[in-house]
C-alpha cells in the first residue's frame, strides 16, 4: 500500500488515505479504535500540512513561471541583439552588429538627445530594480535588472557609435545628470519602499513610461537612423516583456496595475499576448537574405549569387551577400 508523504501530494491522495483509515476502525477492538483515532487526528494533521504543501508548491511553480518569463528580452537566438554567453552579455559583440549591419550616417540633434536621454533612463530601470532586489530579495527584479543592463549596453553602443558624451560614465547608482530623471528616481524608490507589491507596481510604471518614450521618439519623425530605430524597437519589445512580467506578478497577489502612459487598449494587447521572442537587430538587417547571411546595401541593391536579395538593404552601397555570415 503507498506510503503518506507529507509533501506535494494531490488531493485525491489525501482523501484515499483518511478514507481508508476511516474504514479501518470498523473491524478493531475497543483499545485499537482509540489508537487509530488518534493516529487519525495525527494523520488529519499531516493531511492539512500536506494540503499547505501542495498549495505552496502550485504557488512557487507559478512565480517560478513569472521569473522566467521576465528573462531573455530578446529571445535566445544567438545573432540578437543580447548576444550571450553563459548568461551573460557581450556588449562587443553588440558593438559589432551595428558596425557591421547599419552604416553611419548623419546624427541630427533631436537623435542626439534621444540617445543621452535613453542611455539614462535605462539606468533609471536598472538603479530602481537593483534597490528593490536587495531591500525584498525579489528574484523577478534580479532578473530584469539584468535585462536593463543589456538595454544601457547597446545604448552606449550608439552613444559611442555617434560620438556623443556618456551622461552615465562611471556615476554611481541613483546619480543622474539629469535631474528629471534623478527626481523620479527618488520618488520611485520612496514609493516602491512601503511594500513588496508597491515595488512591483513601481516596475510596471517604469515599463509603461519606457515603452511610452521609446514609442513617442520613434514616431516623432525627427529621427531616421535606421541603426536608432531598430535599437529603440528592440529596447520596446523588451519593455512590454517586463510589463507583462511585473503585472502577472501584481496579479498573483490579487493586484491590479493601471496605465499612466500608453494607452488603456495598447496595455491591455500587451497583457493578453504572449511574451514576445524577438529574432534581434543582426537578424533583422540580415533578413533581406533569404539564407539569413549578412547583406549589406542602402536602397533596391541587388545582392551577387552568394545571397538571394530581393528587398532594400541596409547600408550606404549596393547591396552585397557575405558568405559565411550568421545562421
Amino acid at each position: 500500500m503507498k506510503e503518506f508523504d507529507p509533501g506535494c501530494v494531490t488531493e485525491d491522495e489525501l482523501q484515499l488515505i483518511i478514507y481508508r483509515d476511516f474504514l479501518l476502525k470498523g473491524s478493531l477492538s475497543k483499545d485499537q479504535i482509540m489508537k487509530t483515532t488518534i493516529n487519525f487526528f495525527s494523520m488529519l494533521v499531516l493531511a492539512m500540512f500536506a494540503i499547505l504543501s501542495f498549495s505552496q508548491c502550485q504557488k512557487d511553480a507559478n512565480f517560478q513561471e513569472m521569473h522566467q518569463y521576465a528573462l531573455n528580452d530578446y529571445g535566445t537566438q544567438n545573432n540578437g541583439v543580447a548576444i550571450q554567453t553563459n548568461g551573460n552579455s557581450n556588449t562587443v559583440d553588440v558593438c559589432e552588429c551595428l558596425t557591421n549591419n547599419f552604416s553611419i550616417q548623419d546624427v541630427n540633434e533631436a537623435e542626439k538627445e534621444a540617445l543621452v536621454f535613453m542611455r539614462e533612463e535605462e539606468k533609471l530601470a536598472r538603479d530602481v530594480y537593483q534597490y528593490f532586489y536587495e531591500k525584498y530579495n525579489y528574484r523577478v527584479f534580479n532578473n530584469i535588472t539584468r535585462s536593463e543592463t543589456r538595454h544601457m549596453e547597446t545604448i552606449l553602443c550608439l552613444v559611442e557609435r555617434y560620438g556623443l558624451t556618456d551622461p552615465v560614465q562611471n556615476n554611481d547608482y541613483g546619480i543622474f545628470q539629469n535631474q528629471e530623471l534623478a527626481t523620479l528616481y527618488q520618488n520611485l524608490i520612496e514609493q516602491g519602499s512601503q511594500s513588496l507589491n508597491d515595488a512591483l507596481a513601481v516596475g510596471a510604471l517604469i515599463e509603461d513610461l519606457d515603452i511610452n518614450d521609446l514609442m513617442t521618439l520613434s514616431e516623432s519623425g525627427n529621427i531616421d537612423n535606421e541603426d536608432i530605430l531598430a535599437v529603440f524597437g528592440e529596447l520596446t519589445r523588451g519593455s512590454r516583456n517586463h510589463l507583462r512580467a511585473f503585472v502577472k506578478n501584481l496579479n498573483q497577489y490579487g493586484e491590479n496595475y493601471a496605465p499612466v502612459y500608453i494607452s488603456q487598449d495598447y496595455f491591455a494587447g500587451i497583457i493578453n499576448s504572449d511574451r514576445e521572442r524577438g529574432t534581434g537587430l543582426c537578424a533583422e538587417a540580415g533578413s533581406n537574405c533569404q539564407n539569413n547571411q549578412n547583406c549589406t546595401g542602402d536602397g533596391p541593391g541587388t545582392c551577387d549569387q552568394e545571397c538571394d536579395g530581393t528587398q532594400q538593404g541596409t547600408g550606404n552601397q549596393q547591396g552585397h551577400g557575405q558568405k559565411g555570415g550568421p545562421n
